[in-house]
C-alpha cells in the first residue's frame, strides 16, 4: 500500500534533508555562529509522479538551535511542513558539535548519523566524501544572490543506480558558514522489468536566517551596502581634497 499524499510529501522532503548526509569529521571551521536562537528557513517543491497522476506540493523547513550545552552539544528543533495540505512534523535532534554527529533523535540514541543541517569542514573540489551509504563528490563552487547576499557554496553530487532505484542528489553548503543553502534530488523507482514505476523530484533553497552572514545592512543588500559605504568614503575624500585646494 502506498502512503497518503501528505505522508508521502513529508517523506520525500525528509529524504532530501536527512537521508544523505556527510559523514566526514571536519575541522570545526564554522562554529563561530552556533548559538541558541539561531535559525534557518527553507522553501521548495516536491513532485511525485506515477502512471496514475502527479502530486505536487510546496514545502517548508525550519531548524532552530534551542540549546547549546556546556559540554558542546546543540539541541535543534527541525520542522517540516507541506503547505498545501497543512501537514507538519517536528523532530528534535541533539548534535555532538565536536564531531558534528547526531546522537539523539526525539530522545532516542542514534549512531553513525552525521548532522545534515551544516557541515564543519571545507570540501576540496574533486574530493570524494561518504554520504551515509552513498559516495558524493565535491564538484564545483557555485555563486548565488541569496537574500541580497552574494553566496559562495560548495556543490556536492551523488549519483546512484541499482536494480530498482536510480537518480541523483545535489546539495550545496555555504563556504562561509557551512550551512545547507540548497538541495535538489530526482529519484526514479523501477519496476521488475526495468521501467519507471514512479519518480519524485524535490528542491529546496534557503529563504531566511538570522545568522549575521545572511542579514541585510540597514535594509539594503550586503553588496549594495558595501558599495554605498565605499561611495560615501570616496565622496568624503573628494570633499577634503576640495577644501585643501580651495
Amino acid at each position: 500500500m502506498r502512503p497518503s499524499g501528505k505522508a508521502l510529501a513529508l517523506l520525500i522532503m525528509a529524504l532530501v534533508f536527512q537521508a544523505f548526509t556527510v559523514s566526514t569529521v571536519g575541522d570545526d571551521v564554522y562554529d563561530g555562529w552556533i548559538k541558541e536562537g539561531v535559525y534557518a528557513e527553507y522553501v521548495g517543491n516536491v513532485t511525485y509522479a506515477t502512471q496514475q497522476g502527479v502530486l505536487t506540493s510546496e514545502g517548508y523547513m525550519r531548524w532552530e538551535i534551542t540549546q547549546v550545552t556546556a559540554d558542546n552539544y546543540a539541541v535543534v528543533d527541525v520542522t517540516l511542513k507541506i503547505l498545501k495540505d497543512e501537514a507538519e512534523s517536528l523532530t528534535t535532534i541533539k548534535i555532538d558539535l565536536e564531531r558534528n554527529m547526531i546522537v539523539e533523535v526525539d530522545g532516542r540514541k542514534v549512531f553513525n548519523v552525521t548532522n545534515y543541517l551544516w557541515i564543519n569542514f571545507k570540501p576540496s573540489i574533486g574530493q570524494v566524501y561518504q554520504l551515509e551509504n552513498l559516495t558524493a563528490k565535491a564538484v564545483n563552487v557555485d555563486r548565488r544572490d541569496l537574500m541580497g547576499v552574494e553566496v559562495e557554496c560548495y556543490v556536492m553530487n551523488v549519483t546512484f543506480e541499482t536494480a530498482n532505484v536510480t537518480g541523483y542528489i545535489e546539495r550545496a553548503y555555504d563556504a562561509d558558514t557551512g550551512i545547507l543553502i540548497y538541495a535538489e534530488s530526482h529519484i526514479r523507482y523501477l519496476s521488475v522489468n526495468g521501467e519507471v514505476d514512479h519518480e519524485c523530484h524535490a528542491d529546496i533553497v534557503l529563504e531566511e536566517s538570522n545568522i549575521p552572514r545572511f542579514q541585510r545592512s540597514d535594509g539594503l543588500p550586503e553588496r549594495l551596502a558595501k558599495t554605498l559605504s565605499l561611495l560615501t568614503l570616496l565622496m568624503l575624500m573628494v570633499y577634503i581634497l576640495f577644501r585643501k585646494v580651495s
